[in-house]
């Protein structure tokens, strides 16, 4: 795994961020964060629906990890 699509993975583990606020904590367009987390995805279960976004708090869509219940 690169290091862009690692560092994109540990954004979204650590709390669920919507595609411009990823896209800001990277330093990547958000062209290139949505090739990432296609990446990502086969590496672990991305959830991807509407929920607050940890850190800009605006409800949109949220990228963060599948977790077991």
């Amino acid at each position: 795994m690169s290091e862009n699509a690692a560092l994109i993975a540990v954004l979204v583990t650590d709390r669920p961020l919507c595609l411009p606020c990823v896209s800001d904590k990277s330093g990547l367009a958000a062209d290139e964060v949505e090739s990432y987390l296609r990446r990502v995805a086969h590496v672990i279960t991305l959830k991807r629906g509407t929920g607050r976004c940890r850190a800009c708090g605006m409800i949109t869509e949220v990228f963060s990890p599948l977790r077991p219940e």
